[in-house]
């Protein structure tokens, strides 16, 4: 694979070796993040092609590629394994990112911003599949679309929030939706002579994706921009990106990423996302970079695992809902969905999450149900 999801890295093939480990041995994913506890031998081959084009899978592979030989795999699933966590973390991380974007400390959008970037999928096993929904989500997962006054607001909301995130989060891809990009850089991933090509969307679970389709304009699209267009409404909905390989095949992957979208009254539908805010707030890159205890707090909430829920929210929640639902249609207010009623579990895990806790509890749920309310009636 290579670093970064930049073609511009040189390449490096990893030879595994499973056979010293228990049954069920570990396997590698695909964009999984690993540790290389120690190296055995560094190989080098003849060249069979020149710049190593044109070669196939076990054919000698071209010298410009590294051999290693891994001894062992340690590290987890996702970015915040690799990273010591600090003991200094913060009471509220929210005030933090807000004073780093200049926006109010007790802005409801600022505290849905930063829960969504602990969006993180609940797993059949430790490191195993994510579980999926009957709806076809990723439990665990929600993502957050900004609806914003106009394509220069995106802008700077993008700018903000490139600056900003960096210093808190590993990986963070931040992309413009347009016709141009549609058709290149925001196609599938494919495979290409051999091996699966770099991608901007090639990102490990932890990342942080930001897409700005304020820019977008009005006409037609190509069948290309389409398809990709379409992968994409997959991705901000379901958190799986589908991968190309040879004869047209795709086969899904997980995208376990915290997925923020950027939008307009005229563009907000062209990417569905869990959530949807209408804001007017337009952030301000603060000259000094936001306290590294806001990156612990991030690395401490993302290292919990899953996160289960309560019995006695599984008493509360219906209950709640249909009190909810039977008030919002007697005051003729916004409907209360059964969509409201998956992310009010999603945040409450988020919660639970938040104040490093891997059993959710009634708290949790009240706070969630309430965040998503004063969103909904702003």
């Amino acid at each position: 694979g290579t670093q970064q999801s930049d073609a511009s890295q040189v390449a490096v093939l990893a030879k595994l070796y499973y056979e010293q480990y228990p049954t069920p041995s570990p396997r590698v994913r695909l964009n999984q993040v690993v540790e290389w506890v120690g190296i055995l031998d560094r190989e080098t081959a003849p060249e069979t092609a020149e710049n190593g084009m044109d070669w196939e899978w076990g054919s000698v592979v071209p010298s410009r590629f590294a051999r290693l030989h891994v001894v062992s795999l340690g590290g987890g699933t996702s970015l915040t394994s690799l990273a010591d966590l600090s003991t200094l973390i913060p009471s509220s991380p929210e005030a933090d990112l807000a004073r780093a974007l200049s926006l109010p400390p007790e802005e409801p959008v600022v505290t849905a911003l930063y829960w969504t970037l602990l969006s993180q999928a609940e797993r059949d096993t430790a490191g195993g599949t994510p579980t999926r929904t009957p709806l076809g989500s990723t439990l665990g997962c929600a993502s957050l679309n900004l609806v914003l006054p106009d394509a220069a607001a995106c802008q700077q909301w993008q700018t903000a929030l490139t600056t900003t995130l960096a210093h808190v989060v590993p990986v963070l891809q931040s992309r413009t939706v347009s016709h141009a990009t549609l058709g290149t850089t925001l196609s599938f991933p494919a495979k290409r002579r051999g091996r699966i090509a770099p991608h901007a969307l090639q990102l490990p679970p932890g990342a942080v994706l930001v897409l700005n389709v304020g820019a977008m304009t009005e006409g037609r699209l190509s069948p290309d921009e389409a398809t990709a267009l379409q992968g994409l409404q997959t991705l901000t909905q379901q958190h799986q990106l589908e991968y190309q390989f040879d004869g047209q095949m795709r086969i899904p992957f997980e995208a376990d990423w915290s997925i923020v979208v950027l939008s307009t009254p005229t563009t907000h539908k062209l990417l569905p996302c869990t959530v949807q805010v209408t804001t007017s707030l337009v952030p301000v890159v603060s000259p000094t970079p936001p306290p590294a205890s806001l990156r612990s707090h991030w690395q401490h909430a993302r290292s919990q695992g899953n996160v289960g829920l309560a019995p006695l929210i599984l008493e509360r929640a219906p209950q709640d809902f249909c009190r909810l639902r039977e008030a919002a249609r007697q005051a003729g207010s916004g409907a209360v969905a059964e969509d409201d009623f998956h992310v009010w579990l999603t945040w409450t895990r988020w919660v639970a999450r938040h104040r490093g806790a891997t059993v959710a509890q009634v708290a949790d749920w009240e706070r969630a149900v309430a965040l998503h309310r004063a969103l909904a009636r702003n």
